[in-house]
């Protein structure tokens, strides 16, 4: 009777360390996608001046959950990582809310990103909003307790902010530990909060721990472009990219030529790029797509050169324009 117990306990740790998840993700590189393949025009009587180059293409990350013998493969693979699970979901934040916060993000980052390439390329280019609303605040960040869902930020230290690409941008550029002020719009009231910059898990940056959308976006361009609905990607890191295809799209440069131009990045509408996650697997994700030229934010150059192989040229980009000139040499 021992041994049959013994037997079945063994039996249920292997079956747990198969098929029970940790709380842990791997995340897993996927082969850089053609911007072309998540973008659509809106208006049929439109249409760009060329079409977006499918070699240029950004990179993301697949997040899976990891059982015990997962988190062990993950361990011995050197293009794949492992990160707890609330640096990817924050605790507290339900998951399917955080997915859908995601979507949000992407939809208006790459309708904001397409604006920004057109606008390099000379068009008449209009983006405005009235504020970046507090969708989530994450537990145990800056923003917990003096933020609240629903508070529209529409200035930083007095620098007023339109949408919410402006305040992750003016938030990124400084330091955990400096304090700002805050002016919200909170019930009909204007607000003013101070906040200390915290420190962000897994090299996002600093920042207040918040997850934002713009008020009122809109987005005036000669040709509407939008995500197509089965784009299935979150979050703004597609930007540079989007903004490169588009510029690519709308004037009559032709900086790919026959390279395959891959990278990653955050834009905001200065053109400006920010920082991401997952740096050494997109890395991976641009080797799978065999390609040539590795755009990435300044910040994590030495990240990326430390990931890239051989025939790979990492390219640190600190603005759109700076990838545009990379790109003409």
């Amino acid at each position: 009777m021992r041994k049959l117990l013994f037997t079945a306990a063994a039996a249920i740790i292997a079956w747990a360390m198969l098929v029970v998840p940790l709380p842990l993700l791997a995340l897993v590189p996927v082969a850089a996608t053609p911007v072309a393949d998540i973008l659509e025009v809106v208006d049929d009587d439109a249409e760009l001046a060329e079409p977006i180059p499918d070699s240029v293409r950004f990179t993301a990350v697949l997040v899976q959950p990891a059982s015990a013998v997962g988190a062990i493969e993950v361990w011995f693979d050197e293009h794949r990582s492992l990160t707890f699970a609330p640096n990817v979901v924050p605790r507290g934040v339900d998951p399917d809310e955080f997915v859908d916060l995601q979507v949000r993000m992407f939809e208006e980052s790459v309708r904001t990103a397409a604006a920004i390439g057109m606008r390099a390329a000379g068009a008449d280019v209009t983006i405005t909003g009235d504020g970046a609303r507090i969708e989530r605040t994450v537990p145990g960040t800056p923003a917990a307790g003096v933020l609240e869902r629903g508070d529209v930020i529409v200035a930083v230290d007095s620098t007023p902010v339109r949408l919410a690409s402006e305040l992750a941008a003016d938030l990124s550029a400084r330091e955990a530990g400096e304090e700002v002020e805050l002016t919200l719009r909170r019930g009909g009231e204007e607000v003013l909060e101070q906040v200390r910059i915290g420190q962000l898990p897994e090299g996002a940056g600093a920042g207040l721990g918040v997850l934002a959308t713009t008020v009122d976006l809109v987005i005036d361009t000669p040709v509407e472009v939008r995500p197509r609905a089965d784009a299935a990607v979150g979050g703004p890191s597609a930007g540079l990219l989007v903004a490169l295809g588009l510029y690519e799209a709308t004037g009559e440069a032709d900086l790919v030529g026959d390279r395959v131009v891959a990278g990653t990045g955050t834009i905001d509408t200065s053109a400006n790029v920010g920082p991401v996650d997952g740096i050494r697997e997109k890395v991976r994700g641009a080797e799978l797509a065999g390609a040539d030229v590795f755009l990435v934010p300044a910040t994590q150059a030495h990240e990326a050169r430390a990931a890239a192989p051989d025939g790979l040229e990492v390219v640190p980009v600190e603005t759109l324009q700076d990838a545009i000139d990379a790109l003409e040499r």
